[in-house]
């Protein structure tokens, strides 16, 4: 990422950071810095510029969660193969990847109480 070359653009604005950290104060956690540290992984790239192979992308999708089910959470993942497509022709939009957060079931029942 080049938080520079998206500096002041809707992607990457102050305003947004504010309001990504005013959730964060609210008590929720970002699943993702549970299992990844620094850059990434990422979950758009801009096709014009060939980012997606070079790995040079941006994390638009968050996935935020209670404290408790956070301890719950056991990865998250960013689905790469599922933006590659089939096919010779590029993407006619940006590439976006699914976010993936996965769990113990058992864990996730008792958090939000469904039955066994």
């Amino acid at each position: 990422a080049k938080p520079d070359r998206w500096k002041n653009s809707v992607l990457f604005h102050p305003e947004m950071t504010t309001a990504f950290n005013d959730l964060l104060a609210l008590g929720l956690v970002d699943t993702t810095r549970i299992h990844h540290q620094g850059e990434g992984p990422f979950t758009w790239w801009d096709y014009r510029m060939l980012a997606f192979p070079k790995g040079d992308g941006l994390r638009i999708d968050h996935i935020f969660s209670s404290a408790p089910l956070a301890r719950a959470c056991t990865e998250v993942r960013v689905d790469r193969d599922e933006t590659k497509g089939k096919g010779p022709n590029p993407p006619t939009t940006p590439p976006s990847s699914p976010s993936l957060v996965e769990g113990g079931a058992a864990a996730f029942r008792r958090i939000v109480h469904f039955p066994p």
